[in-house]
């Protein structure tokens, strides 16, 4: 696993296959680039996928609360373009650009910023809420997405419990005691990453949708949702769809993490998109 210096931080990142067609991939919080492998195994004839560690995440460096965190991790992804210093490019032109979850939303912004860099984006269960709150009748609770149980964790500085709370309703199905404490410890560590990635995904902090960004975007664009995740995603999918010209909208089998608990859905809808066929 190679690692450099990416936006002004220490990333560590993977590569799958060797083919000619480059891919980016950006996981979910709470998880690592070694998420992607279900889907990303069956691409490696035609395709060089590079997947990266979010900061405080796998084996990247940890985030430093001064830094606004999408900003860093958008920042990280574009920087695996960029030549000079003692550094070589990692990618060389326009990728598949692919996010899960809240990478799914630095992907969206990566794809308005630099569109020069995108050929496709798919954004899969992208927890954008600002969406939601813009497409909901009288408005919804800036919260919307989060069980009370975290938000209480939150409110009393109990890492543990906000991390035990979060992973139930958006993990793997697996229940917290089942995690090994590792596991736990890990996420317990990094779920201050979840409150820090608010103001851009609840908040709109950027003003992507106020400016009209999404709506001037010029990039094939698929949208996938687990039919099994929480309701609101279908309400941010549909919204975002309904903003950029030509996205598709796709529901696959599986919750919120489809990606590693079904990656057979996620890998057709992909095959369909691109146009090519997975080994």
């Amino acid at each position: 696993m190679p690692k450099d210096i990416r936006g002004g931080i220490e990333t560590y990142w993977r590569q799958f296959g060797q083919g000619p067609r480059e891919a980016l991939f950006i996981h979910c919080s709470l998880a690592s680039s070694g998420a992607w492998t279900p889907v990303a195994k069956p691409f490696e004839q035609a395709m060089t996928i590079t997947a990266f560690d979010l900061p405080s995440h796998g084996k990247s460096a940890p985030w430093e609360p001064q830094y606004d965190y999408q900003t860093l991790v958008t920042a990280m992804a574009a920087d695996f373009w960029t030549t000079g210093a003692g550094r070589e490019a990692v990618l060389t032109g326009p990728v598949d650009l692919v996010g899960h979850s809240f990478g799914g939303t630095v992907a969206l912004r990566l794809a308005v910023e630099r569109p020069d860099l995108v050929r496709s984006l798919t954004m899969i269960d992208p927890v954008y809420f600002a969406v939601y709150r813009a497409d909901t009748p009288g408005g919804a609770d800036p919260n919307e997405g989060h069980d009370q149980a975290y938000l209480d964790a939150v409110a009393r500085g109990d890492d543990e419990g906000a991390a035990k709370a979060f992973v139930g309703r958006w993990g793997d199905g697996r229940p917290w005691d089942s995690l090994t404490e590792e596991a736990r410890a890990k996420m317990t560590r990094q779920i201050k990453t979840i409150a820090a990635s608010s103001p851009a995904i609840n908040e709109d902090n950027t003003g992507m949708l106020a400016a009209g960004a999404l709506e001037r975007l010029d990039v094939p664009t698929l949208l996938v949702a687990g039919a099994d995740s929480p309701p609101h995603i279908a309400v941010i999918n549909a919204g975002i769809a309904r903003r950029i010209k030509g996205a598709q909208n796709k529901t696959v089998p599986g919750g919120h993490m489809a990606p590693v608990t079904d990656p057979d859905g996620v890998i057709a809808v992909l095959k369909e998109f691109w146009r090519m066929d997975a080994d």
